[in-house]
């Protein structure tokens, strides 16, 4: 697995509201019960990505 972070200046999150949501990359991975956790809008937000990091779960 690649952790990547993401790293914003200056936001302060605003939780939306989901009225309906389908993720058709997800859907041929056999995740039924997966659920949305939360939402926000993210417009004009300075950010930078830090360099991936490698993890083995083995």
């Amino acid at each position: 697995m690649v952790t990547v972070e993401g790293v914003r200046n200056n936001w302060t999150p605003a939780p939306v509201e989901i009225l309906e949501h389908e993720v058709p990359f997800l859907e041929g991975y056999c995740f039924s019960s997966i659920k949305l956790a939360n939402a926000f809008v993210v417009r004009d937000v300075p950010y930078e990505w830090k360099k991936g990091v490698s993890e083995s779960f083995l």
